[in-house]
Protein backbone atom coordinates (compact mmCIF):
# COMPACT_ATOMS: atom_id res chain seq x y z
CA UNK A 1 0.00 0.00 0.00
CA UNK A 2 1.25 3.48 -0.86
CA UNK A 3 0.77 6.74 1.02
CA UNK A 4 0.99 10.20 -0.51
CA UNK A 5 2.38 13.33 1.18
CA UNK A 6 2.75 16.87 -0.13
CA UNK A 7 4.38 20.17 0.81
CA UNK A 8 1.88 23.04 0.44
CA UNK A 9 4.70 25.58 0.43
CA UNK A 10 6.91 24.04 -2.28
CA UNK A 11 4.22 22.25 -4.29
CA UNK A 12 6.07 18.92 -3.99
CA UNK A 13 4.17 15.62 -3.89
CA UNK A 14 5.83 12.31 -2.96
CA UNK A 15 4.57 8.76 -2.71
CA UNK A 16 5.93 6.22 -0.19
CA UNK A 17 5.42 2.51 0.32
CA UNK A 18 3.79 1.72 3.67
CA UNK A 19 6.61 -0.71 4.53
CA UNK A 20 9.29 1.87 3.76
CA UNK A 21 7.69 4.35 6.16
CA UNK A 22 7.57 1.69 8.88
CA UNK A 23 11.22 0.77 8.35
CA UNK A 24 12.71 4.23 8.02
CA UNK A 25 10.18 6.33 9.92
CA UNK A 26 8.25 9.49 9.17
CA UNK A 27 11.54 11.35 8.73
CA UNK A 28 11.09 10.46 5.06
CA UNK A 29 8.10 12.75 4.89
CA UNK A 30 10.12 15.92 5.35
CA UNK A 31 10.05 18.16 2.28
CA UNK A 32 13.26 17.65 0.30
CA UNK A 33 13.25 21.34 -0.61
CA UNK A 34 12.36 23.29 2.54
CA UNK A 35 12.71 20.56 5.20
CA UNK A 36 9.22 21.08 6.66
CA UNK A 37 6.96 18.13 7.49
CA UNK A 38 4.81 17.32 4.50
CA UNK A 39 1.04 17.03 4.87
CA UNK A 40 -0.83 13.79 4.22
CA UNK A 41 -2.61 13.34 0.92
CA UNK A 42 -2.01 14.59 -2.62
CA UNK A 43 -1.50 18.23 -3.59
CA UNK A 44 -4.81 20.11 -3.66
CA UNK A 45 -6.13 20.64 -7.15
CA UNK A 46 -5.87 24.18 -8.49
CA UNK A 47 -9.25 25.90 -8.94
CA UNK A 48 -10.26 25.78 -12.60
CA UNK A 49 -10.64 28.77 -14.90
CA UNK A 50 -14.39 29.59 -14.86
CA UNK A 51 -14.26 30.45 -18.57
CA UNK A 52 -12.72 27.07 -19.42
CA UNK A 53 -15.28 25.30 -17.26
CA UNK A 54 -18.17 27.11 -18.92
CA UNK A 55 -16.66 26.48 -22.36
CA UNK A 56 -16.32 22.75 -21.68
CA UNK A 57 -19.91 22.49 -20.50
CA UNK A 58 -21.10 24.30 -23.61
CA UNK A 59 -18.94 22.11 -25.89
CA UNK A 60 -20.15 18.90 -24.23
CA UNK A 61 -23.76 20.02 -24.60
CA UNK A 62 -23.16 20.73 -28.30
CA UNK A 63 -21.60 17.28 -28.83
CA UNK A 64 -24.52 15.57 -27.10
CA UNK A 65 -26.91 17.46 -29.36
CA UNK A 66 -24.87 16.41 -32.41
CA UNK A 67 -25.04 12.77 -31.27
CA UNK A 68 -28.80 13.07 -30.87
CA UNK A 69 -29.06 14.47 -34.42
CA UNK A 70 -27.18 11.41 -35.70
CA UNK A 71 -30.05 9.36 -34.24
CA UNK A 72 -27.97 6.36 -33.08
CA UNK A 73 -31.14 4.26 -32.83
CA UNK A 74 -31.81 4.77 -36.56
CA UNK A 75 -28.41 3.25 -37.44
CA UNK A 76 -29.70 -0.10 -36.23
CA UNK A 77 -32.74 0.35 -38.45
CA UNK A 78 -30.40 1.10 -41.36
CA UNK A 79 -28.45 -2.10 -40.68
CA UNK A 80 -31.73 -4.05 -40.72
CA UNK A 81 -32.68 -2.42 -44.02
CA UNK A 82 -29.33 -3.41 -45.53
CA UNK A 83 -29.86 -6.99 -44.35
CA UNK A 84 -33.29 -7.04 -46.01
CA UNK A 85 -31.81 -5.65 -49.23
CA UNK A 86 -29.13 -8.34 -49.30
CA UNK A 87 -31.81 -10.97 -48.73
CA UNK A 88 -33.73 -9.54 -51.67
CA UNK A 89 -30.55 -9.61 -53.80
CA UNK A 90 -30.03 -13.28 -52.95
CA UNK A 91 -33.66 -14.06 -53.87
CA UNK A 92 -33.39 -12.21 -57.20
CA UNK A 93 -30.08 -13.88 -58.03
CA UNK A 94 -31.82 -17.22 -57.86
CA UNK A 95 -34.35 -15.99 -60.45
CA UNK A 96 -32.11 -13.80 -62.64
CA UNK A 97 -31.06 -15.93 -65.62
CA UNK A 98 -32.37 -15.54 -68.23
CA UNK A 99 -34.98 -12.93 -67.17
CA UNK A 100 -34.11 -9.31 -68.12
CA UNK A 101 -36.81 -7.84 -65.89
CA UNK A 102 -35.43 -9.72 -62.89
CA UNK A 103 -31.88 -8.67 -63.79
CA UNK A 104 -33.02 -5.02 -63.78
CA UNK A 105 -34.53 -5.46 -60.33
CA UNK A 106 -31.34 -7.16 -59.20
CA UNK A 107 -29.21 -4.28 -60.48
CA UNK A 108 -31.41 -1.77 -58.67
CA UNK A 109 -31.22 -3.80 -55.44
CA UNK A 110 -27.40 -4.02 -55.64
CA UNK A 111 -27.20 -0.26 -56.21
CA UNK A 112 -29.51 0.39 -53.29
CA UNK A 113 -27.43 -1.88 -51.06
CA UNK A 114 -24.25 -0.01 -51.96
CA UNK A 115 -25.94 3.34 -51.27
CA UNK A 116 -27.23 2.16 -47.91
CA UNK A 117 -23.85 0.69 -46.94
CA UNK A 118 -22.08 3.93 -47.82
CA UNK A 119 -24.58 5.89 -45.73
CA UNK A 120 -24.10 3.45 -42.86
CA UNK A 121 -20.29 3.76 -42.97
CA UNK A 122 -20.50 7.56 -43.01
CA UNK A 123 -22.91 7.69 -40.09
CA UNK A 124 -20.90 5.16 -38.05
CA UNK A 125 -17.69 7.14 -38.61
CA UNK A 126 -19.40 10.40 -37.61
CA UNK A 127 -21.00 8.84 -34.56
CA UNK A 128 -17.74 7.19 -33.45
CA UNK A 129 -15.92 10.53 -33.74
CA UNK A 130 -18.63 12.28 -31.73
CA UNK A 131 -18.59 9.56 -29.05
CA UNK A 132 -14.82 9.87 -28.74
CA UNK A 133 -15.13 13.65 -28.44
CA UNK A 134 -17.88 13.24 -25.85
CA UNK A 135 -15.71 10.85 -23.82
CA UNK A 136 -12.73 13.24 -23.83
CA UNK A 137 -14.87 16.26 -22.90
CA UNK A 138 -16.65 14.33 -20.14
CA UNK A 139 -13.34 13.21 -18.61
CA UNK A 140 -11.87 16.72 -18.73
CA UNK A 141 -15.04 18.26 -17.32
CA UNK A 142 -15.16 15.72 -14.48
CA UNK A 143 -11.57 16.61 -13.58
CA UNK A 144 -12.28 20.35 -13.56
CA UNK A 145 -15.51 19.94 -11.62
CA UNK A 146 -13.65 17.90 -8.99
CA UNK A 147 -11.07 20.69 -8.76
CA UNK A 148 -13.91 23.22 -8.48
CA UNK A 149 -15.52 21.27 -5.60
CA UNK A 150 -12.18 20.97 -3.80
CA UNK A 151 -11.53 24.70 -4.19
CA UNK A 152 -14.99 25.55 -2.84
CA UNK A 153 -14.48 23.11 0.03
CA UNK A 154 -11.15 24.72 0.94
CA UNK A 155 -12.75 28.17 0.78
CA UNK A 156 -15.54 27.06 3.12
CA UNK A 157 -13.04 25.51 5.53
CA UNK A 158 -11.00 28.72 5.53
CA UNK A 159 -14.18 30.70 6.22
CA UNK A 160 -14.65 28.74 9.45
CA UNK A 161 -11.49 30.37 10.83
CA UNK A 162 -12.44 33.92 9.85
CA UNK A 163 -14.48 36.35 11.98
CA UNK A 164 -18.18 36.08 11.25
CA UNK A 165 -20.45 39.11 10.79
CA UNK A 166 -20.87 40.81 14.16
CA UNK A 167 -18.36 38.54 15.94
CA UNK A 168 -15.98 41.37 16.80
CA UNK A 169 -18.82 43.53 18.06
CA UNK A 170 -20.19 40.67 20.17
CA UNK A 171 -16.75 40.00 21.63
CA UNK A 172 -16.42 43.67 22.55
CA UNK A 173 -19.89 43.65 24.13
CA UNK A 174 -19.00 40.57 26.19
CA UNK A 175 -15.71 42.14 27.23
CA UNK A 176 -17.65 45.12 28.58
CA UNK A 177 -20.17 42.77 30.27
CA UNK A 178 -17.28 40.89 31.89
CA UNK A 179 -15.72 44.09 33.17
CA UNK A 180 -19.03 45.30 34.57
CA UNK A 181 -20.84 42.16 35.75
CA UNK A 182 -18.48 39.17 36.04
CA UNK A 183 -17.46 39.84 39.64
CA UNK A 184 -21.04 40.33 40.82
CA UNK A 185 -22.12 37.20 38.90
CA UNK A 186 -19.42 35.02 40.51
CA UNK A 187 -20.21 36.48 43.94
CA UNK A 188 -23.93 35.70 43.54
CA UNK A 189 -23.18 32.10 42.51
CA UNK A 190 -20.82 31.63 45.47
CA UNK A 191 -23.40 33.00 47.91
CA UNK A 192 -26.08 30.74 46.45
CA UNK A 193 -23.92 27.65 46.98
CA UNK A 194 -23.14 28.70 50.57
CA UNK A 195 -26.85 29.19 51.34
CA UNK A 196 -27.73 25.89 49.65
CA UNK A 197 -25.21 24.02 51.81
CA UNK A 198 -26.58 25.74 54.91
CA UNK A 199 -30.05 24.34 54.28
CA UNK A 200 -28.78 20.86 53.47
CA UNK A 201 -28.69 21.13 49.68
CA UNK A 202 -31.07 22.30 46.98
CA UNK A 203 -32.17 20.59 43.77
CA UNK A 204 -30.52 22.32 40.83
CA UNK A 205 -27.63 24.69 40.45
CA UNK A 206 -27.05 28.27 39.26
CA UNK A 207 -26.45 28.67 35.51
CA UNK A 208 -22.94 28.89 34.19
CA UNK A 209 -21.76 31.52 31.73
CA UNK A 210 -22.66 29.28 28.78
CA UNK A 211 -26.24 28.95 30.03
CA UNK A 212 -26.48 32.69 30.66
CA UNK A 213 -25.36 33.34 27.08
CA UNK A 214 -27.83 30.77 25.72
CA UNK A 215 -30.71 32.37 27.61
CA UNK A 216 -29.73 35.87 26.54
CA UNK A 217 -29.39 34.75 22.92
CA UNK A 218 -32.81 33.05 22.99
CA UNK A 219 -34.43 36.13 24.47
CA UNK A 220 -32.69 38.42 21.98
CA UNK A 221 -34.05 36.41 19.03
CA UNK A 222 -37.51 36.19 20.62
CA UNK A 223 -37.70 39.95 21.14
CA UNK A 224 -39.70 41.90 18.53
Amino acid sequence: MKRIFHCPKCGIEKEFEEGLLRDRGLELTKCPKCGAWMAKGPLPLEPPDPKELAGLRKALSAVKEAIARQRPESIEALRAEIARTHAEIARLQEQAAPKPDVEALLKDAVGEAKRLEEELREREVNLAALRKQEEALTARLASLERAEREAKSRALEAQLHQPWPGEKELTEALRKWKAKHAEAFEKAVTEWHEQARAVGGVAGSPPGIDEILRRAWAQAWAAK
